[in-house]
């Protein structure tokens, strides 16, 4: 196992200098036990709660519910076959290898960013309500600047599950002052879009397309988890 993560780091110039493995009783896939990772950097491009300013642009790339498609579409494959066109079904399984955001970041911070919170447990709305409460600013998306990868969509309509609290591993959540991070996340071939904006007070608030306003809170729960063990009942 460590010898597939050194790999994998060498592709962005990070060594591995220590760790531990360990085997344990009743456990009979390879776990791995310690990781830390430290970075020496300038402390100006070092993303932190406290450079998050009123005017703010808020960013997401790829999309909502990454890891939960690629995951469900993974593991329970012949479920999905007989019910997703080839074509969707083949973009649904590869986001698998679209469950990273590291390029995200490096590419995002090159530019200049204020915070990145990448979205896992929760999905996109979670970490927006995550940087809005670790920020103590609010947040104001719109519905008709968010999107979402067909094959997310038609994932989430078959396991009846909300794509935006699902969990999302490989879709960071971007606030920068920079005009240029999409441009150059979209150059290096990671879809990306300005969803909105920091705002004074707290919270989320989601703009409909009809103009009213809905509060977002953050999800009592990862509706991911219920699809994934009931598809694994079937």
């Amino acid at each position: 196992m460590w010898l597939g993560i050194h790999e994998a780091l060498k592709e962005i110039d990070v060594m591995v200098v220590g760790g531990h493995t360990g085997v344990y009783e009743g456990t009979d896939y390879p776990m791995v036990g310690g990781f830390v990772m430290m970075g020496i950097g300038s402390k100006e491009r070092l993303g932190m709660p406290s450079k998050v300013k009123v005017g703010d642009k808020v960013i997401i790339t790829k999309g909502p519910a990454i890891e939960a498609t690629a995951l469900l579409v993974n593991l329970y494959s012949e479920y999905f076959k007989e019910r997703l066109s080839k074509e969707v079904f083949q973009e649904a399984y590869d986001l698998y290898w679209q469950m990273s955001c590291w390029k995200d970041g490096l590419i995002a911070s090159n530019v200049g960013i204020h915070l990145m919170h990448d979205a896992t447990e929760g999905g996109v709305f979670g970490a927006l309500t995550e940087i809005a409460r670790v920020t103590g600013k609010g947040i104001k998306i719109y519905e008709d600047r968010l999107f979402m990868k067909r094959s997310v969509m038609e994932v989430a309509k078959l396991v009846n599950i909300d794509p935006w609290i699902s969990i999302s591993e490989g879709t960071m959540v971007i606030v920068t002052d920079k005009a240029g991070v999409v441009d150059e996340l979209n150059r290096n071939g990671i879809e990306a879009s300005v969803i909105g904006e920091v705002t004074e007070g707290e919270g989320v608030t989601l703009v409909k397309k009809d103009g009213s306003r809905v509060e977002v809170r953050h999800p009592e729960e990862d509706p991911f988890w219920r699809a994934f063990f009931d598809l694994a009942k079937r």
